[in-house]
């Protein structure tokens, strides 16, 4: 399946059709819902564990003050380090319920399709059929955050725009790019770092030096903000439920298959492992290769980052709907390093457990 193949497919026609399908799965959303943002979002208590992330950026989004908005907050601190969704939302939504609903849904939309117009850039670049853009527009770890008006579609579409403006070397556009997408969701770091690493390894160690430094000081500053403010910083590995990295590497997915009952845990292990797993395998393998041929290779040091990320998770991120999310940067550098490579079989062999995951998420 490559460009030859589909020369007659206009590069804009799988962008329509995953607008279209996320645009239908979030008008059902709102109508299976009653259109009502605290069932949508999933509002809950976050001391019984109930509840979802969507809540949190639902709440700032609906009222930014400091007091108001604390009590409704699981820790604030972690919370308000991912300001810049509900921050526009906020300003977009006129402070209203509704209005927070459809600003947040509309940011992320946008966001989603901006992500996706990006990812088909690299497939051009890379002269391979568009139709692989909707490994990004049908993947669970985009289309479920969407929905639940959480920051990953406005994460990923700005670190994508980043990484396509670092490929092009508009270095001043690139910096802004990453640096709102921290501001979106820290978990954007490894592409921070990956281009840094990239540009230095090119002979310009003191520019990636310069440059790295210019993309992570608004963020560090305000994580500063947030410890003076708050008491400590927002950095962390998740909210009320919070748990340290393993031991161990994978540890955390150890511990997480041990606490599943063994039908859950066979489940498990047959679609999120050849859906999630394998592929974190297969990008160990593609990407050492890439960097022992091309040093400065960014997608490749995307994976390795996102594969030392992988490692240290802890249990609760191996949680089904947190994983697909948080690996969304792991899938995004394998699936360009195998379309680089022209590994159509190994992702061909792929979709159907990807598939099951799109339907495991439609049906949450």
């Amino acid at each position: 399946m490559d460009a030859r193949r589909d020369r007659l497919t206009p590069w804009w026609l799988p962008l329509a059709l995953s607008g279209v399908l996320a645009a239908l799965f979030l008008g059902w959303t709102y109508r299976l819902y009653g259109g009502q943002p605290e069932a949508i979002f999933h509002v809950g208590n976050p001391q019984q564990a109930t509840g979802y992330d969507g809540q949190f950026v639902y709440f700032m989004a609906r009222d930014l003050n400091l007091q108001r908005v604390m009590p409704h907050l699981d820790v604030p601190a972690y919370r308000y380090q991912r300001i810049l969704l509900p921050l526009l939302a906020h300003l977009l939504g006129g402070r209203t319920p509704q209005g927070a609903l459809w600003a947040v849904w509309g940011l992320n939309f946008g966001a989603y399709m901006l992500g996706l117009g990006f990812w088909l850039l690299w497939l051009r670049e890379w002269s391979v059929s568009p139709w692989w853009g909707l490994l990004y527009g049908l993947w669970p770890g985009l289309l479920l955050p969407l929905r639940l008006g959480m920051p990953e579609p406005l994460a990923y579409g700005l670190a994508l725009a980043g990484l396509w403006a670092f490929h092009s070397r508009r270095w001043r556009w690139a910096a802004l790019a990453f640096i709102a997408a921290l501001f979106a969701k820290k978990i954007t770091l490894p592409f921070d770092l990956a281009a840094a690493l990239s540009l230095g390894l090119a002979g310009q160690p003191r520019r990636a030096a310069g440059w790295l430094m210019g993309v992570l000081a608004p963020w560090l500053l305000w994580q500063g903000w947030l410890w003076v403010v708050f008491g400590r910083p927002g950095v962390g590995l998740g909210g009320a439920l919070a748990q340290p990295p393993p031991p161990v590497p994978f540890g955390g997915l150890a511990q997480a298959l041990l606490a599943l009952p063994t039908l859950w845990r066979a489940a498990y292990l047959l679609v999120f492992g050849p859906a999630l797993l394998l592929p974190l395998g297969m990008a160990v393998r593609l990407a050492g290769q890439r960097l022992r041929e091309t040093p400065t290779e960014v997608w490749a040091w995307l994976a390795m980052g996102h594969i030392l990320l992988a490692a240290a998770l802890p249990m609760m991120s191996w949680d089904p709907f947190a994983v697909i999310r948080v690996l969304t940067g792991l899938l995004l550098a394998f699936w360009a390093l195998a379309l680089q490579e022209k590994r159509w079989r190994w992702l061909s062999r792929l979709l159907p457990f990807w598939g099951a995951l799109l339907a495991f998420a439609v049906a949450r």
